[in-house]
């Protein structure tokens, strides 16, 4: 028998005998025993007259279910909604889709979906019926349709876009932090939320996310609707396909302006009084500091003027702690009113307060700020409708004069301060470091110096540094002294800190310089051909604008190869400015004359500059050899600086060897070089000459 339903054409067999009749002649064409679907028949009582090996595997837990109705292998409720389904289609003929949950033995959930009627040529009515699993396609709607509920509630803003960056999806989170409505951003750009400033950083995102990149966070600026910046947190990553290609970008945002803010009020009042808001003694501090290193590099001027309130306990104790508050809070404003922008008011306690000028012209420049310091506090101050009288003493120093270091200057200041207040209050009194012993030798030692240089006081001494690798001598080092014609030969720690401040370390550096050039042209004629020369440099030296004119006119002068001479500068030189040291280093390296960093160890550099500094050599500072043979966290700090710098493939120099066993200990840490008492002192250039005769005398008869 055929059955029809419609354009669908195909046979089924029907192997119990109630229906052999009705269905003998059909032949199984749509339904087949390998179809993954679920496939069956039923008669118009429910009976099942067809099920293919899908459903057998999954319902047919014992014997056949052939002839037996919707109860024989479906719960109750399952059963009678199946059997409703199994009525409407006979009595209205038409094909039926639903999706029906059919709960299996084994616990397994399949749905079925279509339900169509179906005749034999003898007219018997028959329901056939396809049931696929669609369990997983309903658990990935209700998860995005979950996840779609998440995006929609959410504060943060989540927005999906195409790979070019035009908006796809805007949430409502997105609506509340922008403004935009999801109509309004329907296919737009998202670089218009880009701020005036940020243009190009998006689509710098999506290229990283375009190449590879999974995930991207960053915290950046937004401008909303209105004009306005926000501060955001942002996480982006890509949308694929099944096949792995980028069909979108999605991002999420979160305001973080209030975390910002918080931050910032945290930092800010870290560092500033909260009463009048200025700066307290740590921002101080740092601000002095960052000041004196400028000023040494430029050679000019600082004040520091140190101010104490007259009697101000009378004014808290007459009138109140409350209205003391509000003139505090006065005089804040009016000596910030008082001085230039650049320059920095500070409370550092009580009634102190603290005004730096970073940089003047000439000490009387300090005077003057301080003449209008005092007439500003002596100005009326009005509390509750009362009248209130109040002045200052004022002291002030002047760098370099009054002191080399912060400390020393905030010394000077204040004991001028406290000579203002014994000479009636109301008034300013200047440092006065000539009154000192100290001062009058360092006054002394100034004009001795400029005349030294004049009159060739000054020599070299050269200590000698020794290879590891080869056991000779393998370079110079040149260490100025000052042969003083009353006081003997002088030391450079005597001298050099003077000549700094003074500003005659150039000249001075100069001539170290040329000196030391021309006599490794002498060992040079004299057959110590690969003996370097290293040559130290002053912080105003190696910042000094004709820094390369000077090496390359010295070399010349000396008719000496560039590789013989090798540039040392401080750890602490080179993090002053790290833009004009690589700038330097560079240039220097063009020359082909070697540059090392020494007393490494001692600053505060970075190992993210060291690689951009194009250095040949670290020198281990002497503190970390002392007590290296005893000292484990020295051993390791010299191993790890050894491994750096020869991964680096830079040379490593050990400084203040003293002992045999320091020695052993640096040969097998890797150190490629040593310097110090315990292979020799400085020597003057006579010594130097003996020094490398024997050596050379010890090696030829080794030959």
């Amino acid at each position: 028998m055929r059955a029809t339903a419609e354009n669908v054409e195909f046979s089924v067999r029907a192997p119990f005998p109630e229906a052999v009749g009705a269905v003998a002649e059909l032949e199984v064409d749509l339904l087949h025993d390998h179809s993954p679907a679920l496939e069956f028949l039923k008669d118009e009582s429910g009976r099942l007259i067809y099920y293919n090996r899908a459903f057998a595997n999954i319902f047919e837990t014992g014997p056949s279910l052939l002839g037996k109705g919707n109860a024989a292998w479906l719960p109750p409720a399952a059963a009678e909604r199946v059997r409703m389904h199994d009525q409407t289609v006979l009595a209205t003929g038409a094909v039926l889709e639903v999706e029906e949950m059919l709960p299996s033995p084994n616990g397994s959930r399949h749905w079925l979906v279509l339900k169509f009627p179906l005749r034999s040529e003898s007219g018997c009515p028959l329901v056939g019926a396809v049931a696929v699993d669609v369990t997983e396609r309903r658990r990935r709607e209700t998860t995005l349709s979950r996840m779609a509920a998440i995006m929609e509630s959410s504060h943060d803003a989540v927005i999906s876009t195409t790979p070019d960056g035009c908006v796809v999806s805007w949430n409502a989170g997105a609506v509340s932090m922008y403004g935009y409505t999801s109509a309004e951003m329907d296919g737009k750009p998202i670089s218009v939320l880009e701020p005036p400033g940020r243009e190009g950083e998006i689509s710098t995102i999506l290229a990283r996310i375009e190449k590879g990149d999974t995930v991207v966070r960053y915290e950046t600026e937004r401008v909303r609707k209105d004009g306005s910046v926000v501060e955001v947190a942002v996480s982006v990553s890509p949308i694929r396909d099944e096949l792995g290609e980028l069909t979108g970008v999605a991002s999420i945002t979160r305001d973080i302006s209030d975390r910002k803010r918080a931050e910032e009020q945290i930092v800010f009042q870290s560092v500033h009084d909260p009463l009048t808001g200025l700066p307290n003694r740590a921002l101080l501090m740092e601000r002095l500091n960052d000041s004196l290193a400028k000023a040494r590099r430029t050679g000019r001027l600082l004040a520091v003027l140190f101010l104490d309130l007259d009697l101000f306990k009378a004014i808290n104790d007459g009138f109140g702690q409350r209205a003391g508050d509000v003139i505090f809070q006065e005089v804040a404003l009016r000596l910030s009113q008082s001085v230039r922008g650049d320059d920095m008011v500070a409370r550092i306690g009580g009634d102190e307060f603290i005004v730096l000028l970073p940089e003047i012209t000439r000490a009387e420049d300090a005077v003057v700020v301080a003449r209008k310091l005092l007439e500003a506090v002596a100005q009326p101050f009005s509390c509750g409708g009362r009248r209130i009288d109040l002045t200052t003493s004022i002291g002030v120093s002047v760098y370099p004069d009054d002191g080399q270091d912060s400390e020393a200057l905030l010394r000077s200041a204040d004991n001028a301060m406290e000579r203002a207040k014994v000479k009636g209050r109301n008034n300013y009194q200047v440092s006065i470091p000539e009154l000192t012993e100290e001062a009058v030798q360092r006054l002394a030692l100034q004009a001795g110096l400029r005349q030294a240089i004049e009159k060739d006081e000054l020599v070299l001494h050269y200590q000698p540094v020794l290879s590891l690798t080869t056991g000779r001598i393998v370079e110079m080092e040149a260490l100025v002294r000052w042969q003083h014609p009353e006081r003997g030969l002088i030391m450079p720690g005597a001298f050099i800190d003077v000549a700094e401040k003074a500003g005659m370390m150039v000249p001075l550096g100069e001539w170290v310089l040329s000196r030391a050039s021309r006599q490794a042209r002498t060992w040079h004629d004299r057959g110590f051909t690969d003996l370097r020369m290293a040559i130290n440099l002053s912080p105003s030296q190696f910042h000094e604008r004709n820094l390369i004119s000077s090496v390359r006119a010295a070399l010349s002068d000396a008719a000496l190869k560039p590789e013989t001479l090798e540039i040392e500068i401080t750890e602490g030189v080179a993090m002053e400015d790290a833009e004009i040291t690589v700038a330097n280093l560079l240039a220097l390296r063009e020359l082909k004359v070697g540059v090392s960093i020494d007393d490494f160890g001692t600053g505060y550099s970075s190992l993210s500059y060291l690689k951009r500094f194009p250095v040949t050599t670290l020198k281990i500072d002497r503190s970390f050899v002392t007590d290296v043979v005893t000292n484990s966290a020295d051993r390791g700090i010299v191993r790890a600086v050894v491994a750096m710098a020869h991964g680096l493939n830079l040379n490593v120099i050990a400084e203040g060897v003293e002992t045999k066993e320091q020695f052993s200990y640096l040969r097998e840490s890797g150190c490629d070089a040593l310097q110090g008492y315990w292979f020799s002192h400085p020597l003057p250039v006579e010594k130097v000459d003996a020094l490398l005769a024997e050596e050379q005398e010890r090696w030829s008869a080794h030959a």
